[in-house]
């Protein structure tokens, strides 16, 4: 249940969330002390630690009635209501996962208990003045509550027990506990004339009196009584015979109320005999609910597998033809009294009769036998509904009282009964919220119960099946390490029960396959893919869906690994034979359209990938509208592709489309949703946007982290996406940490995965830029050597690495070899891209770049074809343009055009301030530059404005890089020579001990044409052969890039079916 609230104040929770179950009894009758100490105690509490109070008792005395009271007469003083429900650390994180969907914590849908934990933690550290119930708290749970509450500071928290140490333990102090007794007769009278349907006269209410001391007073068995009447027809005098006639037993709590529950024992001896005589279907289904969890009962409506697919063949040793499975259970089965209009005198003991089982089981498959024995159960106040969850809950001590009727002898075939029902109506759909709160429910219930069944003498092949459905829940909610642990250990009963060559043992192998694929274990995955693929294509025609389908995931497994060539002719092949077997319109078909797409995508053939992908994407709006998954998908990747084509601000609307529909659908921070966040982030780098960009990428930074932890693959991409935003930005220092952070992580994971190889190729362009060319030699061959081995030599990101070992080559004075390197990479991005594409445009730059070197070449072709098609692409202010104009201005310096290149340099200049921030190294370059122009006329009045643009460009470059960066010892070093051209010798001096705290590792010639002499010694002796109108490269900021780094996703033909 959520109850919206008006407000959006910061601070303040936008929603009023509640998940209090609708158990609150409208017999409920006084308490009124209790209550008021309640509220006098959390809100007179001075510290948060205090804001706890725990209720204590024995069951059935009315603890969680009382704190649901509570809730319901003070809901309106909190900004929102949630319910825990704890009895063992396993239900009480489960109850933490629901609320952790229920809430749409980024969280949602993962399996690690502490992850999840720690969301909820988090969300009571962030909100404020909300009420936190939490039921039925034991011993071993303790540690874990104290966990959770560690941090609360806004809320106030209400606990319930059994125990009264556990809560001390955790409120802290004897005095935020309350011992709840027994009510008083009056509250207990009300109560049962509230339920028996009976006036309250003297005389009645004299009988009552007696009824509810009988019952100890409990107001859960004083209700049981009052229904018994109402439903029995008879009066308080007979019930009182019939009670006085009940056997005596004791239920076997072991615990100091033991006593105590002596009369409960024979009032439900009584219910359990009218059940019998009356309602025989209620009394079978009753003790089926018994041996479940009762806090979230399934309604078993939906019998979801008719035929009985988990059937032996007769062949099989060992096998049992199931279809005779529920007669021979009905072998345990005895004689039940015959059905009368009045319950009889005779009274039974609570294990005189054993069930039929197989009767139970026709009960739950006829809807109209099952919603009339379920209504009479909640007639006799033996189960509540809980209508938004469509699951019915159970007192514990009704459970366990009921659950003592079983007889020993009855006990396993009640828990085989219960695994078969739950396999039987286990729901096939395990997608949106609403299906998965659902299935969260049978999981639950199938989990326990397949782990009590390993403990006993019950066959494997009675829980497999259901085991299996179950392994495919845990996948889909990330537990993949019990997923295929349980597929594991399946396998050898499907195979012994249906030979090694069967369609339900493919399909187990399709879906282990499927695991390890998500897992990121792609050796694993692809082995058994293949195993299911040939096992497939034994039993069903090549072109048959099944072998199509998993012949597809095949593809994008193998894909994932870098083999991109054979990816694309298993994706081809499986796209033809869905379009051949179901037509164009299907959504398999489509699906395999977007992956062929995205295969092209992957190869840098964004031009072919953006034709399919729009085909692709009209169809599934035709077929399935603008917010289907699958067509969600296609409009995501149709926005990479045209990102990609280097048509930014054309790209930036199809993302945002893709990520207010994602962000409607799944929340802020679901994986899709992340995935179109981290592309806008590198969107913003590619435009210059660095603020923006660093901001988005440290938020979906923030949330990989705390949604798949520290050292997953998916927060190592993030980390490495970061550490591209910052190297853009000229932050080198914190891009190498997380570049380096993000290598380290993906080489535990994934040392071969292409975008390890990106990180490689990163950290090489950082090192050169940074100057260390040492560090930049070895990632670079690295990078290069790495993607060609594993992507090909023509492969389009081997060709960007290729690009960046050219850069180092250059800056090495490896001229000839850097040449031919550029060139290879020119004719490959010429073949592969469409023209105008950002890999070309760098090449280009590059080429021109080193024509400044290489006497034969002209510089000038290149710059101007790369000038033209940059601005054309990407606009005049884009830094990638601005960056070639500033190359061109350069050249007509080094050419003599002084007064041209001044000009051109001063424009370069402000629109390096404009864009990128006065603080951006880019302008530093500039300024540099601008400087060298200054210098070059030798004039008085343009060495003033040289030493200030030093000034300004060393300043720039000291903030951004430090002192040892060349770029700003080689800014220095023109300074202190403007210095002595203008004889201000104090001021040059004061330079001059600037570089004589500097290492001396850096080679000018690496710059500048001076032979070998280190910078620092160029400033500090004259140089004859040094002229201004020399051409200077900087290790930062002559060079272009917009790199690929944005994320496709694979897309699913359809929403997953649950089967066995």
């Amino acid at each position: 249940m959520k109850r919206q609230l008006s407000t959006n104040a910061p601070g303040q929770i936008s929603k009023f969330w509640s998940n209090v179950p609708g158990l609150l009894t409208a017999e409920f009758k006084g308490r009124d002390q209790e209550l008021q100490w309640m509220r006098h105690a959390l809100t007179s509490a001075i510290h948060f630690e205090r804001r706890r109070i725990g209720l204590y008792g024995m069951t059935g005395i009315g603890k969680t009635q009382l704190m649901l009271k509570y809730e319901e007469r003070f809901h309106s003083e909190y900004t929102s209501s949630i319910f825990l429900t704890s009895g063992s650390q396993e239900k009480l994180i489960e109850s933490v996962n629901q609320l952790v969907e229920l809430l749409e914590l980024p969280e949602r849908g993962g399996s690690n208990p502490a992850v999840n934990l720690n969301a909820l933690r988090q969300w009571l550290r962030a909100n404020t003045n909300w009420l936190l119930l939490i039921d039925n708290v034991g011993d071993l749970e303790y540690d874990t509550i104290l966990d959770l509450l560690s941090s609360t500071s806004e809320g106030h928290v209400i606990l319930t027990s059994q125990r009264r140490g556990a809560m001390e333990s955790i409120t802290g102090r004897h005095t935020m506990c309350l011992e709840i007794t027994e009510p008083s007769v009056e509250d207990c009278v009300d109560i049962f004339f509230e339920g028996c349907g009976m006036k309250a006269t003297v005389a009645n209410r004299k009988f009552a009196q007696v009824i509810v001391r009988d019952v100890g007073y409990l107001p859960h068995a004083v209700k049981q009584c009052a229904s018994y009447i109402k439903e029995n027809g008879i009066d308080l005098e007979e019930y009182l015979d019939r009670y006085s006639k009940a056997p005596e037993k004791v239920l076997g709590w072991q615990d100091s109320y033991s006593k105590r529950r002596e009369p409960i024992s024979k009032h439900f001896v009584m219910i359990l005999q009218h059940l019998r005589e009356n309602h025989v279907d209620a009394a079978n289904l009753l003790r089926l609910f018994s041996v479940l969890q009762p806090e979230a009962i399934p309604v078993f409506d939906h019998w979801c597998r008719e035929q009985d697919t988990a059937k032996k063949p007769q062949t099989a040793p060992y096998a049992t033809d199931q279809s005779n499975f529920l007669n021979i259970i009905a072998r345990v089965a005895c004689c039940i009294s015959p059905r009368t209009s009045k319950s009889k005198d005779r009274l039974i003991s609570l294990q005189d009769t054993s069930c039929d089982t197989s009767e139970t089981a026709n009960v739950v498959k006829d809807n109209e036998r099952l919603y009339k024995a379920i209504a009479k159960l909640v007639d006799f106040s033996l189960v509540r509904r809980l209508s938004e969850k469509n699951v019915l809950w159970m007192h514990d001590l009704t459970r366990r009282s009921i659950g003592q009727s079983i007889p020993d002898s009855d006990r396993t075939q009640f828990l085989r009964l219960a695994i078969q029902v739950l396999y039987h109506s286990f729901p096939k759909k395990d997608n949106t919220l609403k299906e998965r709160l659902i299935v969260d429910a049978y999981l639950n219930q199938s989990v326990e119960l397949i782990e009590q069944a390993r403990k006993t003498s019950i066959v494997q092949w009675d829980y497999v099946p259901l085991m299996v459905i179950c392994a495919q829940c845990m996948r889909n909610r990330g537990n993949y390490p019990r997923a295929i642990d349980w597929f594991k250990m399946a396998m050898p009963e499907y195979q012994r029960n249906f030979g090694n060559i069967h369609s339900r043992v493919a399909s187990l192998l399709h879906n282990m396959a499927l695991t390890y694929h998500e897992a990121s274990d792609l050796d694993d995955a692809e082995k058994t893919y293949v195993a299911a693929r040939d096992m497939r294509r034994q039993l069903f025609e090549e072109d048959s869906v099944e072998v199509l389908d998993t012949m597809n995931k095949l593809a994008a497994c193998i894909e994932r690994q870098g083999r991109l060539k054979e990816g694309e002719a298993m994706f081809d092949s499986t796209y033809k034979g869905f379009k051949q077997r179901l037509g164009i319109m299907d959504p398999i078909t489509l699906a395999a359209a977007h992956n062929l797409a995205l295969c092209f995508a992957n190869q840098g053939r964004v031009a072919e990938a953006e034709v399919l992908y729009r085909e692709t994407l009209q169809r599934s709006e035709d077929a399935f509208g603008p917010e289907d998954f699958g067509t969600l998908k296609t409009l995501g990747n149709l926005a990479v592709a045209v990102d990609q084509s280097g048509r930014l601000d054309e790209a930036e609307p199809l993302y945002q489309r893709a990520l207010a529909a994602y962000t409607k659908l799944c929340g802020a921070d679901d994986m899709l949703t992340l995935r179109v966040r981290s592309n806008i982030a590198c969107l913003y780098r590619q435009q210059g946007r660095f603020a923006d960009a660093e901001t988005s990428m440290r938020d979906a930074v923030g949330a990989f982290v705390t949604i798949f932890g520290d050292d997953h693959f998916h927060t190592a991409v993030a980390l490495y996406d970061l550490g591209e935003i910052l190297l853009e930005k000229g932050a080198l220092d914190k891009s190498q940490g997380l570049l380096a952070l993000a290598l380290e992580k993906m080489n535990a994971k994934s040392a071969q995965h292409p975008l390890t190889f990106r990180v490689l190729d990163a950290l090489g362009i950082l090192h050169r830029e940074a100057g260390n060319l040492f560090q930049a030699d070895y990632f670079s061959a690295l990078a290069c050597s790495q993607n060609e081995a594993l992507l090909g030599r023509d492969d389009p990101f081997t060709l960007v690495a290729a690009n960046n070992r050219a850069e180092y080559l250059h800056v090495a004075g490896q001229y000839q070899e850097s040449w031919d390197l550029y060139v290879r990479c020119l004719d490959g991005f010429r073949k592969l891209l469409p023209a105008r594409h950002p890999h070309i445009l760098m090449v280009l730059n590059n080429l021109g770049r080193l024509s400044w070197l290489l006497p034969t070449k002209d510089p000038w072709s290149f710059f101007l074809e790369a000038l033209a098609d940059s601005t054309s692409l990407l606009g005049p202010r884009h830094r990638c343009t601005v960056t070639i104009a500033m190359n061109i201005a350069r050249t007509k310096f080094s050419q003599g055009n002084h007064i041209d290149a001044e000009t051109a340099m001063l424009e370069v200049l402000e629109l390096y301030k404009v864009t990128l921030g006065v603080e951006h190294p880019y302008v530093g370059t500039a300024n540099f530059h601008c400087g060298m122009c200054y210098a070059s006329t030798a004039q008085s009045n343009d060495l003033l404005k040289a030493r200030s643009a030093f000034l300004d460009a060393s300043d720039c470059f000291l903030k951004a890089f430090g002192p040892r960066h060349p770029n700003y010892i080689m800014s220095v070093c023109m300074l202190v020579r403007i210095l002595q051209e203008l004889q201000q010798s104090d001021d040059a001096e004061t330079y001059r001990s600037v570089l004589e705290t500097i290492p001396q590792d850096q080679t000018a010639g690496r710059y500048i044409n001076v032979g070998d002499t280190s910078l620092t010694y160029m400033a500090l002796a004259l140089i004859d052969t040094f002229d201004w109108k020399s051409i200077v490269s900087l290790p930062f900021g002559e060079t272009i890039r917009l790199r690929w780094g944005r994320k496709n996703v694979w897309r699913e033909p359809e929403p997953a079916i649950l089967e066995d």
